[in-house]
């Protein structure tokens, strides 16, 4: 059985994922992007 994640907790991990977001997802024009290798074998 698992326990539940306290609330303090739960959001420290919602202010860390948004600090990754924002620093790593959103460019500073706010446009979304994804670092992929130079490799177009996946699409």
């Amino acid at each position: 059985m698992t326990t539940p994640l306290k609330d303090d907790v739960l959001c420290g991990l919602r202010e860390k994922i948004a600090s990754f977001i924002v620093d790593h997802v959103i460019s500073e024009k706010g446009e979304f992007h994804c670092h992929t290798p130079a490799n177009d074998d996946y699409l």
